[in-house]
């Protein structure tokens, strides 16, 4: 039996057939497809593209917006997606981190809040995950542990902001680094340049019968995947798209009797602008703590972000901020600075200032109008609707980047550590201080309810027997850490 196999050569009409068949080999599928490997199932890994990228291939992320992203960031799905072995690990920046134990509660000033799992659910997959993105774990990092026991600055800590480490992965292109291990399976057999254009239900819609697929550059060949177990792990836009599409037995697409399916979208925001300005001795000591952490070609970093329970005290969204190298503050901008905080207090006058760019980032509020719908104007290569992307941020998206700046100021004002520079008290998402993380989340959310989700807690579609989801589609909220960690640790978790 071919272990390798490209859709070109398998005829118009075959039926492939497997124990599990995963649909797409990003982050989420290949760690599925690596933890099911030499186990005692067959498997079927089915890849859009090939082992390069390929313009035909990405043409099939072509899609349509509406809202702000069609003025701010029209090539948005595009550039931060890879259509090809690997999927968008081909692309992704390394960043890593967990999310925190208040992203998985029900919080009541975050509408549609709540996961039906808690972060101790994840912890032991977590773990895992790190060995699979190339870093260590987070209480095995000799080095940081190192500067974290001098505690060097934590008289800046009191009960509003703490400190989170995000690590570096190499970052892990999931395509390279895991190819060999896929090619060299003997129950894996991987299907190179084929769409899955339909999932096909039985008559009763209780599950999956078949999967049908297009051929890349011959859109009239045509075969099916018939499994035992189907695994969609496309990404949120696509895992929305292929279930809107598959229409015929349950009238709005699969698992979509509740209007769920490409709903609640979500990003994560980011805004700059804002600066940080410390005195010589305190940079030296507040960049030990934040800056890079360097372990050979690994390294990791401090956010800021605020406490837990100071969230639900004043019900914000969690949030947190991170800075950029410092440079020594021109003659010119010091003048202004004494100018502007002449009234705060006094700086250090006789040593070198410093200042540094603050990033802040953060979660979107769920908002069922944040969807993946089906382009009514646009098709791809093999004549089905594009997905269209409306997605607009509500006030409450940038009330805690805002909170969260004005508490870190106070507190380095309180110490008198130095000094915080707001851009300004009010902006907008249009103004050209806010970009996006290109993280794309929601869509297929994870409840305990199918009136409020679309899977349950093991990413099985409500109401289907053999169709299970991953990827940060399943996300009902999305914290402010990137997401490709906890892709990873949900899949691992799906296949334990």
């Amino acid at each position: 039996t071919l272990l390798l196999i490209e859709g070109s050569t398998v005829p118009s009409g075959e039926t492939l057939s497997a124990d599990i068949c995963i649909v797409g080999a990003g982050a989420a599928g290949l760690s599925i497809a690596k933890t099911l490997n030499a186990s005692p199932y067959t498997v079927l890994l089915v890849e859009s593209g090939g082992f390069l990228p390929r313009a035909d291939s990405q043409s099939l992320y072509d899609s349509e917006f509406e809202g702000l992203l069609s003025k701010s960031f029209p090539n948005y799905l595009s550039v931060s997606r890879s259509r090809y072995f690997g999927g968008s690990t081909n692309c992704w920046a390394g960043d890593v981190a967990p999310l925190d134990d208040i992203d998985f509660e029900a919080r009541d000033w975050v509408p549609h809040s709540g996961w039906p799992l808690s972060i101790k659910d994840l912890w032991r997959y977590y773990d895992r995950a790190c060995d699979w993105v190339e870093v260590q774990t987070f209480d095995r990092n000799p080095i940081v542990n190192q500067i974290l026991a001098r505690n060097p600055f934590g008289r800046f800590f009191d009960t509003r902001v703490e400190p989170k480490t995000f690590f570096h992965s190499p970052p892990t292109r999931f395509g390279i680094k895991y190819r060999s291990e896929i090619e060299s399976s003997k129950n894996i057999r991987l299907v190179l340049n084929t769409d899955v254009t339909k999932i096909q239900l039985d008559k009763e819609a209780k599950s999956v019968e078949r999967l049908e697929t297009a051929v890349l550059g011959d859109s009239k060949r045509k075969f099916q995947i018939s499994s035992k177990i189907f695994i969609l792990a496309t990404g949120a836009i696509e895992n929305a798209r292929i279930l809107l599409l598959s229409d015929d037995v349950q009238r709005n697409g699969v698992g979509n009797e509740n209007d769920l399916v490409g709903r609640f979208y979500m990003e994560h925001f980011r805004v700059s602008g804002h600066k940080l300005i410390l005195a010589e001795s305190e940079r030296k000591t507040f960049q030990e703590l934040v800056g890079d952490f360097r372990q050979k070609e690994r390294k990791a970093h401090k956010i800021f972000r605020l406490k837990s329970e100071f969230q639900r005290k004043h019900k914000v969204m969690n949030s947190g901020l991170y800075f950029q190298e410092f440079h020594p503050l021109t003659e010119e901008g010091r003048g202004k600075l004494w100018n502007s905080i002449s009234k705060l207090g006094d700086l250090p006058k006789g040593e070198p200032l410093y200042e540094s760019k603050i990033t802040v980032f953060g979660e979107q509020v769920p908002d069922r109008n944040n969807r993946v719908v089906l382009s009514k104007s646009k098709v791809d290569l093999h004549g089905q609707s594009l997905a269209k992307l409306i997605w607009n941020p509500v006030e409450a998206d940038e009330e805690a980047t805002q909170r969260l700046m004005l508490f870190f100021g106070s507190e380095v004002g309180r110490l008198g550590v130095g000094r915080v520079r707001l851009f300004k008290e009010e902006r907008g998402f249009d103004d050209g201080m806010c970009s996006l993380g290109f993280h794309h989340m929601g869509t297929t959310r994870m409840h305990q309810s199918p009136e409020e989700g679309v899977v349950d807690s093991n990413c099985k579609v409500f109401g289907l027997d053999n169709l299970y989801i991953s990827g940060s589609s399943v996300f009902p909220t999305s914290g402010f850490a990137n997401p490709t960690l906890t892709i990873v640790a949900l899949a691992l978790r799906l296949w334990p």
